[in-house]
Formats: structure tokens, sequence, C-alpha cells
């Protein structure tokens, strides 16, 4: 949706408005902390959604700068009120020999002077196109902008999934340690029947102090987890805070329409839009460059009122009515000659923006060639990552069946090959963890696939 360069400026201004109000509270985290929680902070308190929209507010100034300059008159009053006390005290005439007495000429004066003066330019190609091209170029920060947000969300949904997954981690060791313990006092009480070799015993005691281990050091990665979050929010607080939410259920990427996502892509993908603003500025700088070279005249107007009042006194000073007055009017038209014999950068000038525009337009379509190619990849990564969590999910319940299994004969008594237990035990650990990367994998690869395509995918 366009929008005029007053009403940009003005939403820009109503959002700082929000943002600085926001930011006096934004150190003390709601608790629990949710996703939109997080985005909501980091939209006005992350240092890369400030940093980005610095960018777009700088260009939309200059946008409005080149506007008021463009279509608006320049309006100067003027007020100055001047009073003076002299005495001069000479000793010499003017042809410098000494005179017999002193000459003593002392006084007063005042004067008062009020003007106003309003100047446009009514018409100039080359303003104009100047105009033209901020208007490109806060076009091309827009899009810039839009990245750069797109960019900054994506880390920190990111980060906020790999929070949630350090917690997740934390509850699969739990249950891994409780499991542990479990088979320990199922072995103490074998070896006390004479079931299990003293040995058995001091391994399962092992594998508990293992399992308690491997907790604290997991513990410690959510706490920097969350560190890392609190840090891409802009927020200074304690990390010691409390997440709520839960990852995304993967879904099969075959649901997705290829064709229909890179046509999306190619609509609002930010690259795309970047490279056609981009494409925009050139024509409009060729366009600004080219009417420079051309007889187009300039017009200009400008006007001015005044009035005055001097005095030998201090009268003037108060005098807020000077009666003197006048008036003026000026027209200017302004054409530019150039003779092509006589300008000799006006060729390379030419031939350069040419160039130039060649270039940008080249760049257009080798974005929409590199989105569509990077779209389709990405499709391909997100079903190697959907494949990747069944695999890990058949695993892990395969795993966790053969545990229970020899766990169920080691609590009734039976012959257990203690060694292979252990093997079986580690594998399903390591199983339960792989389902852990297998779904924040998929969801980072979507993630991925969504900032190509400046929007979000779901089938």
């Amino acid at each position: 949706m366009s929008m005029t360069p007053a009403t940009r400026i003005g939403s820009l201004g109503l959002s700082l408005v929000f943002a600085t109000a926001f930011g006096l509270h934004a150190q003390s985290l709601p608790e629990p902390l949710t996703l939109d929680d997080a985005l909501r902070i980091a939209q006005v308190n992350g240092p890369a959604f400030r940093s980005a929209t610095n960018s777009m507010e700088r260009a939309r100034i200059n946008e409005q700068r080149s506007f008021r300059n463009t279509f608006l008159p320049r309006i100067s009053p003027n007020l100055r009120l001047t009073g003076r006390s002299y005495r001069n005290y000479n000793v010499e005439d003017y042809d410098g020999s000494l005179l017999d007495q002193p000459r003593v000429t002392e006084g007063q004066g005042s004067t008062s002077d009020q003007s106003v003066s309003i100047s446009m330019t009514v018409f100039s190609g080359p303003a104009l196109m100047n105009y033209f091209q901020q208007r490109a170029q806060a076009d091309l920060a827009e899009a810039q902008f839009d990245a750069g947000v797109l960019q900054a969300r994506a880390a920190v949904i990111r980060q906020f999934y790999a929070a949630l997954q350090a917690d997740d981690a934390i509850e699969v060791e739990e249950r891994l340690t409780a499991r542990a313990a479990q088979n320990l006092a199922n072995v103490e009480r074998r070896f006390a029947l004479g079931g299990s070799q003293l040995e058995e015993v001091l391994s399962a005691r092992v594998q508990v102090q293992r399992s308690e281990a491997t907790i604290q050091r997991v513990r410690g990665e959510a706490y920097k987890a969350r560190m890392e979050l609190l840090e891409i929010l802009g927020v200074d607080a304690d990390a010691d805070f409390e997440l709520a939410g839960m990852l995304p259920e993967p879904f099969d990427p075959e649901l997705l329409d290829v064709d229909a996502l890179v046509a999306r892509a190619l609509e609002s993908s930010p690259r795309m839009r970047q490279a056609e603003a981009s494409l925009r500025s050139t024509r409009a700088s060729s366009r600004a460059s080219l009417l420079q070279r051309l007889p187009i005249p300039t017009i200009n107007a400008s006007a001015s009122w005044s009035r005055s009042r001097s005095a030998q006194d201090f009268g003037a000073v108060v005098d807020l009515n000077p009666r003197n007055t006048s008036y003026n009017i000026n027209f200017s038209l302004q054409v530019p000659i150039s003779i092509p014999y006589l300008d000799f950068n006006a060729d390379a000038q030419r031939a350069l923006d040419h160039l130039n525009l060649v270039d940008a337009e080249e760049a257009v379509r080798r974005a929409r060639v590199e989105i569509a190619n990077d779209v389709r990849a990405a499709l391909i990564d997100l079903r190697n990552a959907y494949s990747n969590v069944v695999l890990a999910e058949t695993e892990a319940e395969l795993r966790r069946e053969q545990v229970a299994i020899m766990e169920e004969r080691l609590a009734a008594g039976g012959s257990v090959d203690f060694l292979r237990f252990e093997q079986i035990t580690d594998q399903a650990a390591d199983a339960e963890r792989a389902v852990l990367n297998a779904r924040i994998g998929f969801q980072n690869t979507l993630l991925a696939l969504e900032q190509i395509v400046g929007a979000e995918v779901r089938p």
C-alpha cells in the first residue's frame, strides 16, 4: 500500500513514541514469556530491530526534506531591534595634526527592522527528478527494512525455540536419570538376592552419576540459551524466567505447492523488493542526469515585505510598528544550454548511466532466478529435515520398547545381559536427544525457507 511522505513520517513518529513508552518497562519480562511477548519486546527494544528502523527513518527524513524543498515555499521571518550609544574623543584632526582642544562627539541611535520573505522554485526538472530519486531511495530503504525485520524476527524465533528445546532436553535427561535410578534399585535388589554381580551394581551407579552430571550440564545450557534470548531482545534482566509454549509440530513438506510457493516468493521476498527498488532508484538517477543536460527551464519566484525605522535615540528599539515599508517581487527563468561538442563528460555520463541501468535490470533478473532456485533448494532441505524427524521418532520409539522389555525382565528377576542392557539404554537416550535435535532442525530449516519467501509458510 502506498503512503504519502507525510504519512510515512507520521507513522514512524508514532512507532517511536510507542517504542519509547514500551521501552521504559521492557526490563521486566512477563511471566511466563511467550513467543508473541518476545517478538513484541524485540520490535521496540531489540538492537537489530532498532538499527533497521533507524535506517528506514533516515531515508524517510531525506525524502520528506526533498519533498519540502521541491513543492513547498521557504518562508523566512526576521525581527531585528538594535540600539547604540557612542562617545568619540579625538585629539587629532582629519589630516593628522594635533587639535588645540580635543573634539568630543557623542550620541545615541536605534533601528527597528521587520521583514518576511518567501521564495519557491515553481518548477525545476532536476529538482523534481531528485525528489523521485529520494522516493525510490526511501522505497529501497523500506525493502531493506523489511528484510532486516524478517531476519531479526527469525533470530528471535530461532533463539526462543532453542530455549524451549533446552527445557525439553532437561525433561528428557530427568526421565533418563529417573530410569537409571530405578535400574540401579533393581540391580541392587537382584544383587542382594544373588542374581547380579557387584560390577553390575557399580556400573549402574556410574550410569546414575553420569545422568546426574548430564542434567547439570543441560541446565547450564538452558540458562545460556535464555541469556542469548535476552541479548537478542535487548533486555537487561535475570535469565531465570519461565517460558510458555512448545515447538510447533513438523508437517509434511509434500503438502506444499512448489510452484505456488515460488510465485509467492517472487512477489513478497524482501530480496526481490530490494532489487526492484534499486532498479527504480537507478532509473530515477538516470532520468535526473538526463534532465540536467536538457534545456528544461527552472522557474524561481520570491517576494519580500519589510518595514523599518531609524531614530537618533532609543525610541526605535521599542517601536514594533515602524512606518517605513517596502516590498519586492522577483521572478527568474533559467534555461541551461548544453553544447554537445564542448560538454566532454556528457557522452561518458550517458554511457555510465546506461550501464548502471543495465546492471540494475540484470540484478532483478538474477534475483528472480536465485529466489526461485533458493525456494526449491530450501524445500529439499525441509523434506530432508522432516525425514530426519520421522526417522528419529521411529528409532526413539523402538529404543523405548527395547528398554521397556529389558526393564521388565530385570524387575522380574529374569536373566539380563547387563552390558547389553547398558548399550541399549545409552542408545535409547541418544535416540531421545536425536528427536529434539531433529525437531529443532526442522524448525530452523522452515525459518530459512520463510526468510526466502518473506512470509509464513504452512500447508
